[in-house]
């Protein structure tokens, strides 16, 4: 019997269990079980027919899918190179970089050194500076106190000198 032809397997089975209703089995187990033989005989007598399509259609879906990939494979053959050669080009950079921060930062150490020295050389020279001034306040201060005195004295002086001269005269006349 050919499972595509399901008027006929039913029929066949129709008239099975009409034999067998007669008899004292109990056949309603029986009648799933030929109900679900029926069934799986039609899927698989479709999948059985379409199966040469389904696989055609899998095979052009696949290949076409490998040649994708082996399109893509050949790209990323062929940029490889070129990559791994971009790649030493950024490492040599990278390490051109590298040794030049490693000189900026020496040099940065070397100049926060000198700043420092620098720095304690300015409040060391502020500091003289501060003493310089106030005794330089001091000695004008005193220059100026000379000056004021050594013009009373030069005034006084100038006195005597005319008081003496005064004297000087009258004695001689």
């Amino acid at each position: 019997m050919n499972p595509l032809e399901l008027e006929t397997m039913v029929k066949e089975a129709n008239n099975l269990l009409k034999f067998l209703a007669n008899s004292p089995l109990n056949i309603s187990h029986f009648y799933k079980i030929l109900k679900d033989l029926i069934v799986k005989s039609l899927e698989l007598a479709l999948l059985r027919e379409n199966q040469p399509l389904a696989f055609e259609a899998r095979i052009e879906v696949t290949h076409s899918q490998l040649e994708s990939l082996n399109e893509e494979h050949g790209k990323l053959v062929q940029e490889i190179p070129s990559m791994k050669n971009l790649l030493n080009i950024l490492d040599e950079k990278i390490n051109n970089l590298e040794t030049s921060l490693s000189l900026l930062q020496t040099r940065r150490v070397a100049e926060v050194q000198t700043l420092n020295k620098n720095e304690s050389t300015l409040i060391n020279t502020s500091q003289k500076v501060f003493a310089l001034k106030t005794e330089f306040d001091g000695l004008k201060s005193s220059a100026n106190r000379s000056l004021a005195e050594e013009k009373v004295h030069n005034k006084d002086s100038e006195k005597l000198k005319k008081a003496m001269e005064a004297l000087k005269n009258q004695l001689l006349l």
